[in-house]
């Protein structure tokens, strides 16, 4: 799905590689019935998912670097002041 290949930054460059997984009899029936529900095949749903792990790990990666640089460098007092103003409520 070109779509998803965009939005996870993964384009496909290189032919396919066959590949053989194990999956438990649960996890094989749901997965078929939800590639047949989206009308693609079971490696296409497996790619898709695949592809949205790595992204999702991605973002996490991405937000606790984040998060570890804001621990580092601490706001100061005064930069939140500023935005007083927008977290207080409308006065009625």
């Amino acid at each position: 799905m070109v779509w998803m290949e965009e939005a996870t930054g993964m384009a496909k460059t290189q032919e396919p590689i066959k590949i053989q997984v194990v999956l438990d009899p649960d996890l094989l029936a749901a997965t078929d019935e939800y590639a047949k529900e989206a009308r693609i095949n079971r490696s296409a749903f497996i790619r898709d998912a695949l592809r949205r792990r790595i992204k999702r790990l991605q973002v996490l990666a991405w937000e606790e670097k984040e998060r570890r640089s804001f621990e580092e460098i601490p706001q100061a007092e005064e930069e939140a002041a500023e935005w007083d103003w927008e977290r207080a409520w409308p006065a009625k």
